[in-house]
């Protein structure tokens, strides 16, 4: 299970145990709003408070959308080669 932090970390626990596996300090500087998978579960997308949408995994952790407001939903196109986010103010962006 992988969950989002308003520290701004993004942590993983084993679904069983319940155990930490592992932690990414510093995801988001204003909090982790919003967490989703690509379609083939490679990558891992997350949104913040500052308005970016950041992938990991073979994005390598790089921002790929500025927005002026919170994500607070996110998506990947099937291929992976499109973020889409969405935030509170009516507002949404796309990036590759």
């Amino acid at each position: 299970m992988v969950s989002g932090w308003s520290d701004g970390k993004i942590r993983a626990f084993g679904p069983q145990s319940g155990k930490l596996l592992y932690t990414i300090n510093d995801a988001h500087h204003k909090g982790v709003t919003a967490l989703a998978a690509s379609a083939d579960s490679g990558r891992l997308i997350s949104g913040g408070g500052e308005g970016e949408g950041r992938g990991r995994g073979a994005w390598g952790g790089r921002a790929r959308e500025g927005r002026g407001g919170g994500s607070t939903a996110l998506a990947a196109s099937a291929d992976s080669g499109r973020l889409i986010s969405g935030g509170g103010e009516g507002e949404r962006g796309g990036g590759r």
